[in-house]
């Protein structure tokens, strides 16, 4: 049997119930202990038990609190990874790029649908693999891909951007422009490397007919250049034609004018040539001297005469007949009444076509 002992305490502003129990039969340990104990023990115990409680309460409000405001913090974030991730799809769907993200420790290639439809493929018909990529890259592509990509790993060069022909599906190849940026581990050494791809066919059909219209320009400016040296040396025979008509029209001017002068002379020569033969009629004892002087007289006004014949005769018609002359005998005519002493003194050079004649007289 329990015998039981009851008794109440005060304490932390509350009233605590301190029940004790004792065996009936009067065996060792069964009398009770003072209560003052009892209730001192029980006190520190249920102390402890409060703080222990009270301390767990605060602990789990405060990991209530923290787990809250983590939660918080993850959705914001996640709000935030969202807005970026659909800024970022709304960028690409814009500017109509492909996508692609390469593994660079597992070997797999993302490679977008649009990435895929600007070769004019469904987004199964290509593998995501670097291999697929090499098959699709113009031959003559391949080896310079390869080495840019080898020089940017290896931080040769400061960026990756790459000119090269994929083939399309319909066979023929499309210029692709590849702009990438590449991740490293704590290391240094290359992990993944991503980008987009722009498709510059028109963009390069676009400077091809560019440089063909500039050739065809370059051309028409040769072919320009070489119908104005034509006009110009048409304008200078044009100009070398008029002088020559202008030189023809004074031609025409001085036989008009000799044929008028030629007419004036005509007559008074006549007289002169009359005179000359009555003085040779009146005058026939002359000396040798006189006779011969005479004789030149007579010679120079017939000249004379048929010279101003020639002129009408040339003035009358366009064409006329050149007759043969001796040269040597009308040059020792014309300088026999020249003074013997004049002739010993001097030389007379007369420039005949392109040849030179040097006359001497009186001086052997």
């Amino acid at each position: 049997d329990l015998l039981e002992q009851t008794s109440t305490v005060d304490a932390l502003g509350r009233p605590w119930t301190l029940r004790i129990w004792r065996l009936a039969n009067g065996g060792p340990g069964s009398g009770f202990l003072p209560v003052g104990l009892l209730a001192g023990g029980g006190t520190c115990m249920s102390l402890l038990i409060f703080g222990i409680a009270h301390s767990m309460a605060g602990t789990s409000r405060r990991a209530i609190e923290l787990a809250n405001d983590m939660t918080t913090e993850l959705r914001r974030q996640d709000r935030a990874l969202r807005a970026s991730e659909e800024r970022l799809s709304m960028i690409i769907e814009g500017s109509n790029d492909g996508v692609w993200d390469w593994d660079m420790t597992t070997g797999d290639v993302y490679f977008s649908p649009r990435w895929k439809s600007m070769l004019g493929y469904e987004d199964h018909e290509i593998e995501n693999t670097f291999s697929a990529w090499e098959k699709l890259i113009h031959p003559r592509d391949l080896e310079r891909a390869r080495e840019l990509i080898r020089a940017y790993t290896r931080g040769e060069i400061p960026s990756y951007q790459l000119e090269h022909r994929l083939r399309h599906k319909d066979g023929k190849y499309r210029w692709i422009l590849a702009r990438g940026v590449i991740s490293r581990d704590r290391d240094g050494n290359p992990i993944r490397m991503a980008g987009s791809h722009v498709d510059l066919t028109d963009l390069k059909e676009a400077e091809r007919k560019l440089r063909r219209t500039n050739e065809d320009l370059q051309r028409s400016r040769e072919r320009l250049q070489t119908t104005l040296a034509d006009l110009q040396a048409s304008h200078r025979d044009l100009k070398r034609t008029q002088l020559e008509l202008i030189q023809a029209a004074k031609l025409e001017s001085i036989g008009t004018l000799a044929a008028g002068v030629a007419h004036e002379v005509k007559n008074p020569l006549q007289i002169i040539v009359l005179g000359l033969d009555y003085i040779d009629q009146r005058f026939g004892n002359l000396d040798e001297t006189s006779r011969v002087t005479l004789g030149d007289m007579r010679d120079a006004a017939y000249r004379a005469n048929f010279i101003t014949t020639e002129l009408l005769e040339f003035s009358r018609s366009a064409e006329f007949n050149p007759i043969p002359h001796d040269l040597e005998s009308i040059l020792e005519r014309s300088l026999h009444p020249v003074s013997y002493t004049h002739l010993r003194a001097h030389e007379t050079i007369l420039p005949i076509s392109d040849s030179v004649f040097c006359v001497k007289k009186g001086g052997g």
